[in-house]
């Protein structure tokens, strides 16, 4: 259950006190923040930036938090704070989520910058620097320390102004007292927290801290795991230190897929890990070797280790992925099974161009284990591209719809699997951006022209990506006709071997930040993915493992054209399941504009007219719907369909009139933000939570320029979800209230 969400409950009485929630004429008013606030929940009222909801509940005053001390200071941050300054791109890189955050300071140097022409160094707080004097050596300045204090003159102290920008145009980022007492004058509505002043016992709190020097936080006794989750600990870490070639290059790969994962040993525990590459040995203190990608030479001797986070934790950048014993057992059978016995020709060389390519460094684990190991935890290596580190990107996002779902090739039915000579043949040809680096060669002396040009015809990369993608495109037709031609039947998908739940999911997208949830949730998708072995590695190698935020405008650009093609590769896969006109009509639909076919022009169409299909289809709704009628109906098991796919305005009559009908005949639905939350009670107990999400329509997928020409505002839906939809972590489902 998702941190602070078994309090649910409890605070029902105190709900009463700050929301009533009427449904008249299919009207539903809520008052979101009141919500918010009797969960003893922190959360972001701005569009721009609410990527982030901090994932811990309301306490009472501990003897460390008392008047003066930073743990009373930390509270306040994890309150007001941090749901903007929790993210590697926060604003003015000033992280609030712990004290080593604080002492880092601020930076004018923007993490996103959409024209930068030359990577910067990374600067991600606890691996980077190690000391504020470190990070200060790098650009950052303090903002609160023995001899400045920047935060108290930046509180805003009156009432709160109407905000007559976004969060993300209100920022500014003064160095010093001067800036400071220029912003406030000149723009005092931007004053922190921006739009929601603090109260003065709120201020007081900041004050106090101030007053009293600034005292570091009370050094803390190392929290000790218990005998059993220490034991679990240790387990994985012997796992991933073992010497023999085979184990290294195991470790090699699950390293590079959950570098970004929150690790932890029990479903139960809120205590989060990193895994990280370390000089030192796991038994002793910690020395992280910092590397600007988990791919990259760590130049130097090192063991896999297990480091404890300590920054206040929240759900933006939560990616939870459970290493208890049953996992430990999985991942051993998975990589070792004695029915597929296979031996590491060499040990690959962190130098080497292979390192930019997990199909070639990796030929020699057996791709069915590589494919198994993605799927079984498909929900976590989506987030991993979907969230992440950085907490909104509007320029990522845009590349994916605001709803689809995502369905999986069955391992059996997988060609790289089913035929080692096509994934032989495949290898060469799935060459990914990052074989550029960070500083990809763009143009010299650029101009304007240039970089339109650059845009438009996509000068050094059509060759060197865009051609290989084609070649492999049209490779894979040839094997998949002569593999199956008859076409796909429903058996040719996943079915999460009849319990993963992991077998379907489902996307949202909000403008500039998305999640990802288990099961066909929200009622009609407007978009579809099934994803084969190469797309899904591709996928994260592409946008997670080879990606740099702190890359150059080419880095940036080529990851981005390059995602457009494994999303239109994707559509392509899930097309083929339906009858060849069906295809025709879908892809009209989701590339309706010139522009958007003009963008689409330079990637070869799979040849699939003459591609049929073995499934029935009898309805005379549109085929794609009726597919997922099937899957979600006679295909999947109950367990695998997952506990919350379900449409809860159906079981629930008041809510019918708002769901799945479009602004033109319900106009409220424009009124709607991002994300809501209803409360259903009955008998005074509350019986049920959903979450109404407001679907933006499009007339083109993944317009990469200008993309509110291609808004269709009149076509938006409300999808209705079971549970704290917001709130959910990657590995678990939404909290059903007690009785």
């Amino acid at each position: 259950m998702p941190l602070g969400a078994e309090r649910l409950v409890e605070k029902v009485a105190d709900m009463k006190r700050y929301i009533k929630i009427s449904i008249w004429a299919g009207c539903v008013l809520f008052l979101e923040l009141a919500v918010y606030a009797a969960l003893g929940l922190s959360h972001q009222p701005d569009h721009a930036a609410s990527g982030s909801v901090l994932l811990t509940s309301k306490a009472r005053q501990t003897h460390a938090e008392k008047a003066g001390s930073y743990e009373a200071v930390q509270k306040l941050f994890n309150a007001r704070c941090i749901l903007c300054h929790s993210c590697n791109n926060a604003p003015c890189q000033l992280k609030l989520t712990s004290f080593d955050g604080l002492q880092r300071g601020a930076s004018r140097i923007e993490v996103i910058h959409p024209t930068r022409l030359q990577s910067i160094p990374p600067t991600r707080l606890g691996i980077d620097a190690n000391s504020a004097s470190e990070w200060h050596k790098k650009g950052f300045y303090p903002v609160a320390d023995y001899k400045t204090n920047l935060i108290v003159p930046m509180i805003n102290q009156k009432r709160a102004a109407t905000p007559a920008d976004t969060v993300a145009e209100s920022r500014s980022c003064p160095a010093s007292m001067k800036d400071v007492e220029d912003f406030s004058s000149s723009h005092p509505e931007k004053l922190m927290p921006y739009g929601l002043p603090l109260t003065k016992p709120e201020r007081e709190v900041l004050v106090n801290w101030v007053d009293g020097g600034q005292r570091p936080p009370v050094k803390m006794t190392a929290k000790h795991l218990p005998p059993q989750l220490a034991l679990q600990k240790g387990k994985w870490e012997e796992f991933l230190n073992q010497q023999d070639l085979e184990h290294r290059l195991v470790a090699r790969y699950l390293y590079e897929h959950l570098f970004l994962a929150s690790l932890h040993f029990s479903a139960d525990s809120r205590q989060f890990y990193r895994i990280i590459r370390s000089r030192t040995p796991c038994s002793q203190v910690l020395d992280e070797i910092a590397t600007r990608r988990p791919s990259d030479d760590p130049k130097e001797n090192f063991q896999y280790c297990l480091k404890p986070s300590q920054e206040t934790v929240v759900e933006k950048t939560l990616l939870p992925y459970l290493l208890d014993q049953a996992k430990l057992d999985k991942i051993k059978n998975l990589f070792f099974r004695s029915e597929e016995p296979w031996r590491a020709s060499h040990w690959p060389d962190y130098q080497s161009v292979e390192t930019t390519n997990p199909f070639v460094l990796y030929q020699d684990i057996p791709v069915r284990a590589r494919y198994r190991f993605l799927l079984e935890d498909a929900q976590y290596h989506i987030a991993t591209f979907i969230k992440g580190p950085v907490c909104y990107g509007r320029g990522a996002v845009s590349s994916i719809d605001e709803h689809f779902f995502v369905f999986f090739m069955n391992p059996e039915s997988e060609l790289m699997v089913a035929d080692p000579g096509f994934a032989k043949a495949s290898e060469d040809l799935l060459v990914l951006p990052c074989l550029d680096g960070s500083d990809a060669p763009l143009f010299e002396g650029p101009s304007l022209d240039e970089i339109w040009e650059t845009v438009i015809h996509r000068e050094g990369f059509t060759d060197k990506y865009i051609a290989a993608r084609n070649a492999y495109v049209a490779l894979k037709d040839k094997h998949r006709t002569a593999a199956f031609k008859e076409g796909y039947r429903l058996s040719d998908l996943w079915n999460g071997d009849g319990s993963n739940p992991n077998a379907v999911l489902t996307v949202f997208r909000h403008f500039d930040h998305s999640y990802v949830l288990k099961g066909l949730r929200g009622g009609e998708a407007s978009s579809y993915f099934v994803l084969d072995y190469g797309l899904f590695e591709r996928l994260v190698y592409n946008l997670v493992v080879g990606y740099d935020v702190f890359g150059n405008l080419s880095h940036q650009l080529h990851t981005r054209l390059y995602m457009e093609m494994l999303r239109r590769e994707a559509e392509d896969n899930f097309l083929l399941f339906l009858p060849p006109l069906e295809r025709v009509r879908l892809r009209g639909q989701w590339y309706q504009q010139e522009l958007a076919k003009l963008e689409q022009k330079p990637f070869l169409d799979p040849d699939d007219m003459q591609f049929p299909t073995h499934i029935a289809y009898q309805s005379s709704s549109p085929a794609d719907k009726e597919f997922v009628a099937k899957i979600n109906g006679e295909y999947l098991s109950v367990a695998a369909r997952g506990a919350c796919s379900g449409a809860p305005h159906l079981e629930y009559p008041p809510l019918e009139p708002m769901a799945e009908k479009p602004a033109r005949l319900a106009p409220f639905v424009n009124l709607f933000p991002d994300s809501s939350l209803i409360l259903i009670a009955s008998g005074g107990e509350l019986k049920r939570v959903v979450t109404v999400i407001r679907d933006r329509a499009h007339s083109a997928l993944g317009r990469f320029v200008m993309e509110s020409s291609a808004r269709v505002p009149e076509q938006d839906r409300l999808a209705i979800v079971d549970g704290l939809a917001r709130l959910v972590s990657s590995t678990e489902e939404p909290p059903t209230p007690r009785p």
